[in-house]
């Protein structure tokens, strides 16, 4: 059965999420997103600053997609870290850990040989 099937026979249309977050916030979660490949857990760290609005459309999204939330205030000497939303933990997609280490390797072969040896 065909996907386009599955849609045409469905009582109830799937949930779209609509809503928009200023450019830092939405580069972050998607950052954060493909950093999940090849990281056991992510987060998104953002300053108390953001909007109410754009931290709670944040908070849901890294509820839905396992991705961690903390964010901090902008005092050097205090920034009361808090976490929003713990991060899932994910299996790295070894098809894109080894890439990861094996670029690594080719640019800084000193450096791989401390991280993994």
């Amino acid at each position: 059965m065909s996907t386009a099937r599955v849609y045409e026979n469905a009582s109830a249309v799937p949930p779209v999420f609509t809503g928009f977050l200023d450019r830092r916030e939405l580069l972050a979660f998607g950052q954060a997103v493909a950093y999940r490949l090849f990281a056991a857990k992510c987060y998104v760290v953002m300053p108390i600053t953001i909007s109410d609005e754009d931290l709670s459309r944040l908070e849901a999204l890294c509820m839905l997609f396992g991705v961690g939330l903390v964010v901090f205030s902008l005092d050097p000497r205090s920034p009361d870290f808090a976490i929003r939303v713990r991060a899932q933990k994910y299996s790295p997609d070894m098809f894109y850990v080894n890439e990861f280490a094996s670029r690594l390797h080719q640019y800084n072969p000193g450096l791989f040989e401390d991280l993994f040896s």
